[in-house]
């Protein structure tokens, strides 16, 4: 890390800079998604520079826009690099809290997505940590072949080729995968857990109101005093029905049919016999007709 709190990553790369930012932040964004990190904002503030925020991170990514002429690492294929120009993009990883988070956690998210960017650029060298720590990309691959970071590869996974040998064996795999298993599971239900202990009181409420209780999804639930009342207020609803049948014939059968088709409410029940009673007392006595007389119709 290159300043206090901050983790720092970087790599050196191949191509023009145009629309390179953009692409560079929807990988970092796409990583923490990919992690469980809600995305609040990410902003391109210009051609050199984007910022992602989450609740428990904040990333910055600067973009040299000038060629890179800075330290080159010698790799096997210097011979194969094409007649482009380099650039260098370096990006700042700090935690909201600094110092309570798990590192292990924060370098993985790096890894992850420098492996990304790594599938979608070409690129020459990547900074670990400290812009004085440069390693090839074959040096990189294979110091972390046997990190295994779920979700790591993007579509593009394949660019390496097979002899990429960028993870261990199945066989030296095998032993850890229940362990990794009941880690993710463990962490699933933490931060379930941890979801629901940040609600206010007004989202508590909310949630609680959106839940339907035990006993009014179960009939057999229900104790024999609120199964009395229920049956009052469904033999309500079909006598309300039916006293429509003298105010209104056409609005009687359409009651009967909700009522029919998803059960007796009262409350609807209610409203449909007050409204119909005050239409057709308006009627019988002309005040709708004189009302409707003064409409510009």
């Amino acid at each position: 890390m290159t300043r206090e709190g901050w983790y720092h990553g970087g790599l050196v790369y191949f191509g023009s800079t145009e629309g390179a930012i953009d692409r560079f932040c929807r990988i970092v964004s796409g990583a923490l998604q990919d992690y469980g990190h809600v995305v609040d904002r990410d902003s391109v503030l210009s051609e050199e520079e984007a910022r992602v925020v989450t609740s428990q991170y904040i990333v910055k990514l600067s973009l040299e826009t000038a060629p890179y002429a800075g330290r080159i690492v010698a790799h096997d294929h210097m011979n194969d690099m094409p007649d482009k120009p380099m650039h260098r993009l370096e990006i700042s990883l700090m935690p909201v809290a600094p110092g309570q988070e798990d590192s292990d956690i924060t370098e993985l998210l790096m890894v992850v997505m420098l492996y990304r960017m790594v599938d979608a650029y070409p690129v020459q060298q990547i900074e670990w940590m400290d812009p004085e720590t440069i390693l090839g990309v074959s040096q990189f691959l294979g110091a972390f072949s046997s990190v295994t970071p779920r979700r790591v590869h993007s579509s593009h996974a394949q660019i390496l080729g097979p002899k990429s040998n960028r993870f261990a064996p199945v066989d030296e795999m095998e032993a850890g995968l229940s362990q990794q298993a009941e880690i993710i599971e463990a962490d699933i239900i933490y931060e379930s857990e941890q979801e629901l202990s940040l609600l206010s009181q007004e989202e508590s409420l909310a949630l609680a109101f959106r839940e339907e209780p035990e006993e009014m999804t179960d009939p057999e639930a229900r104790t024999p005093e609120e199964q009395a009342e229920n049956d009052i207020r469904r033999l309500t609803a079909w006598g309300m029905t039916g006293m429509l049948v003298f105010l209104s014939g056409p609005v009687a059968a359409s009651m009967a049919a909700v009522n029919l088709i998803k059960g007796e409410d009262f409350r609807l029940n209610t409203q449909v016999l007050a409204l119909t009673a005050f239409v057709a007392s308006m009627t019988s006595s002309g005040l709708l007709a004189n009302a409707v007389s003064y409409l510009p119709v």
